[in-house]
C-alpha cells in the first residue's frame, strides 16, 4: 500500500528517517495560507479537482519552505549562533597592535528549547533576540538534542 498521497486526498507527508528531522520544515504563520495558489501557496488538496491526476503531486515542485523564524523551531532542535564581538575590528588592528593577524574574537549561543544559552561570566539563559551581541555571523545548524527540557 503506497503512503498518503494528493490522489487519496490527504497532504503529502514527508518520509520519516532519521535524517529527516534536520530537513523537516513545519508550517509558518508567516507563510501563505493553505489554498492561496495565486500567491505561491498551495492547496492542501492540490490534484483533487484534477480530471487527471499524475503520479507525483503537481504542488510540490512550486513549493519551497521558508525557514522558520528562532521563536518556532521544533523544541527539541539546536541552533548555534556564532557572533564576532569585535565587529571585525580584530582582524582590522591585529596586527598593528599585536604583530599576529586574529581573525575575530569570537563568542557563541546555543538557540534550544525557545531560549538562547550562553557563557558570560557563567552559563546564562536569555530570551530569544534578547542578546547584547548584535546579528550573529554565522549560524549553524548542529541538529536535534535528545537531552529533555
Amino acid at each position: 500500500m503506497m503512503g498518503p498521497t494528493c490522489h487519496s486526498h490527504l497532504p503529502l507527508l514527508p518520509p520519516l528517517s532519521p535524517n529527516s528531522l534536520y530537513s523537516l520544515s513545519l508550517p509558518s504563520p508567516l507563510s501563505s495560507p493553505p489554498g492561496d495558489a495565486g500567491r505561491g501557496g498551495a492547496a492542501p488538496f492540490c490534484c483533487a479537482s484534477r480530471a487527471e491526476r499524475p503520479t507525483e503531486c503537481c504542488c510540490r515542485a512550486r513549493r519551497r519552505p521558508r525557514p522558520l523564524p528562532p521563536f518556532l523551531l521544533p523544541l527539541g532542535k539546536g541552533v548555534l549562533n556564532v557572533y564576532d564581538l569585535s565587529n571585525s575590528l580584530a582582524r582590522q588592528l591585529s596586527t598593528s597592535f599585536l604583530r599576529k593577524p586574529i581573525e575575530a574574537i569570537w563568542h557563541t549561543g546555543v538557540l534550544v528549547y525557545g531560549n538562547k544559552y550562553l557563557y558570560g561570566g557563567g552559563i546564562q539563559s536569555l530570551p530569544v533576540g534578547r542578546t547584547p551581541y548584535g546579528r550573529p555571523v554565522r549560524v549553524v545548524e548542529p541538529g536535534v538534542t535528545h537531552i529533555p527540557r
